[in-house]
C-alpha cells in the first residue's frame, strides 16, 4: 500500500480533498431522503449515480 504524504500533495489535489471532506461532513449531518441529501450525494459522486437511485 502506498503511503500518502499530504506535504507532497499538489495544490489542486489538496483543494479537491478539502472540498470532498466538507461535502462529506454536510452529507453526514443532513436529513436522509431530503432534496439537500440527494443534491450533496450527487455532488459527492460527481453525478455518477444510477437512475432511480
Amino acid at each position: 500500500m502506498e503511503r500518502i504524504d499530504l506535504d507532497e500533495m499538489a495544490p489542486e489535489e489538496l483543494e479537491f480533498a478539502i472540498k470532498q471532506s466538507k461535502l462529506l461532513f454536510r452529507f453526514n449531518h443532513t436529513e436522509p431522503m431530503s432534496e439537500e441529501y440527494a443534491s450533496i450525494l450527487n455532488e459527492l459522486l460527481d453525478g455518477n449515480i444510477g437512475e432511480n437511485s
